[in-house]
């Protein structure tokens, strides 16, 4: 990440705004681990990693996953250090990803799933604060906010389609 630094500044100005850049740029990108440890937590992909390395493809069949969509993953997961990408893309469980199992001391798999869930939430605030009144978050995006596709049902009163509000309810969070 470029630093557009003053030219008078010193070194130590120069480390600091550098850490700020750094600092800024992780908590910028930070929704990224969180959506893929979510995920990775969502489908127990770290249990199907242990062992030898896998494929996506291997791992896929345990989950019942996309094996392209779950490579981008696995991919991503280990740019953030949570599994092991080896030679041939093949996958292995990291000391970091080791964290999602449920057996290990200090699991965090059940935060990290509560953690994704939130984030949903959070994406709703988001969506909400820039549509009209009447309009759901939820419409915007094909699902329920849970992840439920299938969920949505024909329009309702009060102007929303989406089946996780009730007649006349508004993204009232």
């Amino acid at each position: 990440m470029a630093v557009h630094t003053d030219p008078t500044a010193t070194a130590a100005d120069a480390v600091v705004a550098a850490e700020a850049a750094t600092r800024f740029a992780e908590l910028m990108d930070g929704y990224l681990g969180t959506q893929l440890l979510y995920v990775a937590a969502e489908l127990d992909l770290m249990e199907a990693l242990r062992g030898a390395p896998r494929s996506a493809a291997e791992v896929a069949a345990v989950v019942e996953a996309d094996a392209a969509t779950l490579e981008r993953v696995l991919r991503g997961l280990a740019a953030y250090g949570a599994v092991v990408e080896h030679p041939g893309r093949r996958f292995s469980v990291a000391p970091l990803g080791e964290l999602l199992c449920a057996d290990r001391p200090g699991a965090q798999r059940g935060a990290m799933l509560a953690r994704g869930l939130e984030h949903r939430v959070c994406m709703r605030v988001s969506s909400a604060v820039e549509l009209p009144p009447g309009e759901c978050a939820c419409d915007q995006r094909g699902h329920d906010g849970r992840g439920d596709s299938q969920a949505h049902q024909p329009q309702r009163a009060g102007g929303s389609s989406c089946s996780c509000h009730r007649a006349g309810d508004q993204d009232d969070f």
